[in-house]
């Protein structure tokens, strides 16, 4: 049985920069572009869940990013239309970049996801009103498979005989697991 329990950090002071930049340098197309540097750290002491012992285990997140916030993330957009007879024909491109991610409350490398680009583009046509549009897309061009999140698992220790330590009469797993993206 999956048991979650809630865990609030008491003080997590962050730093950063964020910048943003919106354009149309032509007739028909907007650039979109943004960029965030963000130093957000467990505070001194913390420790996160060790995934090869989950009957106790601990590891030390002190000073370590926190989890799902990475460290530098780039972000791109843009957006070409033409007008196609009665209707408004267009070309649009995203792209994201972010740095190495930590996806679980771990100081376990393993939980670490590196640095990668996310790519997109879509092809179509939409109406002047912006009522409809009909599009061809590609999402995730790069075949990134960024997870989701990342937990313990996947090994299994079986449940122990009625009578001995109830932390494990259910069993636990060790190691990792995650949801991935597609």
């Amino acid at each position: 049985v999956l048991a979650c329990v809630g865990e609030s950090i008491p003080s997590v002071t962050t730093k950063g920069v964020e910048l943003g930049l919106y354009g149309s340098p032509l007739p028909g197309l907007t650039l979109n572009a943004g960029y965030i540097y963000n130093i957000a750290r467990y505070p001194n002491g913390w420790t996160g869940y060790d995934p090869n012992n989950l009957n106790g285990g601990s590891t030390d997140l002190s000073n370590e990013q926190l989890v799902n916030v990475p460290e530098n993330k780039f972000s791109f957009a843009s957006d070409y239309i033409r007008p196609l007879g009665g209707v408004l024909g267009f070309v649009s491109m995203d792209a994201v970049y972010k740095s190495e991610i930590r996806y679980g409350p771990t100081a376990d490398e393993r939980f670490i996801y590196p640095s990668h680009w996310l790519l997109g583009a879509r092809l179509g046509v939409r109406a002047h009103d912006g009522g409809w549009s009909v599009a061809l897309f590609g999402r995730n061009l790069g075949n990134e498979h960024e997870p989701i999140t990342l937990f313990g698992g996947p090994s299994f220790t079986s449940p122990n005989p009625a009578g001995t330590t109830p932390e494990a009469r259910n069993g636990y797993v060790n190691g990792v697991s995650g949801i991935m993206t597609s």
